[in-house]
């Protein structure tokens, strides 16, 4: 599954390198910059897998979905007056769960995608993210402590990590007005999984 996922990463940076922000407003580079570092969250979780520190990388998760679910909420959702906070840096006000209702209340979110990758990622994502029991208990193994993880685990994360970077990776695109990166990058992950 790795070697999968290095490939998807690789063919990710090179069909996003074309993308570009003519012409984008505040909310459009706010929206983009909040996607961007989802992506970046893909590229460290695979990277400390890659290095064989997985607990740091399922740690990363929750906040890979969270500038994902931003990202879309500032494009399609938040008022000006939202948009304006975040760059005063006041925060958003509006929770996850708030922001995902206000997504999926929308015709290109309403199919269900965004609340099944919610529960996918967000009930275990944080006892990963706070050290939580599962986290500890897979650091526990007869009378050693260390990194217990097996290939499940990992390949478990690496394959919910990567389809949320693809997700992403089309918002962005679409975001961009590049239609070709689009169908580049569909194709890629196709042919890789």
């Amino acid at each position: 599954m790795k070697a999968k996922v290095n490939r998807w990463a690789q063919s990710l940076k090179t069909h996003s390198r074309s993308l570009s922000l003519a012409n984008a407003d505040k909310r459009k580079k706010l929206a983009l910059a909040l996607m961007y570092l989802s992506n970046e969250h893909f590229h460290s979780i695979l990277h400390l897998c890659n290095r064989g520190i997985p607990a740091s990388g399922l740690a990363l998760l929750r906040p890979q979905y969270e500038a994902y679910i931003r990202g879309l909420w500032i494009n399609y959702c938040a008022t000006d007056e939202q948009v304006g906070r975040v760059y005063a840096d006041k925060g958003f006000k509006k929770n996850n769960f708030d922001m995902l209702s206000a997504l999926e209340r929308l015709d290109k979110f309403n199919d269900g995608r965004l609340a099944h990758l919610n529960g996918v990622v967000w009930d275990k994502s944080h006892d990963f993210s706070h050290g939580g029991s599962i986290q500890a208990k897979w650091h526990i193994d007869g009378e050693s402590i260390g990194s217990m993880y097996t290939n499940k685990e990992i390949n478990g994360l690496l394959m919910v990590s990567s389809s949320m970077s693809l997700s992403n990776s089309l918002s962005i695109a679409e975001l961009c007005d590049n239609g070709k990166v689009s169908q580049k990058l569909v194709i890629s992950h196709k042919r890789i999984f």
